[in-house]
């Protein structure tokens, strides 16, 4: 038996619009902030993957360059890397989740 299947069985008053307005809102934001998570994430690998790396071709860019343009990388992959530790601890901002909340209530009343 599903989940859904096992919330409808023992669902006493409402069936899938009380799954609707309870379950979906809750299971669409925690999706949401794992995705968006995984996308702060990979955000972060592709900026340090961007760091200057012995090997690479660095064409006229002095040192003292090189050095500045991989700590503003470092940066900001730390940065997006927080970003998305806070999506995971704190979940989806209370905005987002108004929206989702609206967008289900306008579904389900037309």
């Amino acid at each position: 038996m599903t989940t859904l299947q096992q919330h409808l069985a023992h669902s006493t008053t409402g069936g899938l619009a009380d799954m609707v307005a309870t379950d979906i809102p809750t299971l669409l934001a925690d999706a949401m902030a794992e995705g968006m998570a995984r996308f702060w994430d990979r955000r972060a690998t592709t900026l340090e993957d961007a760091r200057p790396r012995p090997g690479d071709y660095l064409g006229k860019a002095t040192a003292a360059e090189l050095a500045e343009r991989s700590r503003r990388l470092a940066d900001a992959a730390l940065q997006c890397r927080r970003h998305a530790e806070l999506l995971r601890t704190d979940g989806v901002p209370a905005h987002v989740l108004n929206e989702i909340a609206d967008v289900l209530t306008e579904t389900r009343a037309a």
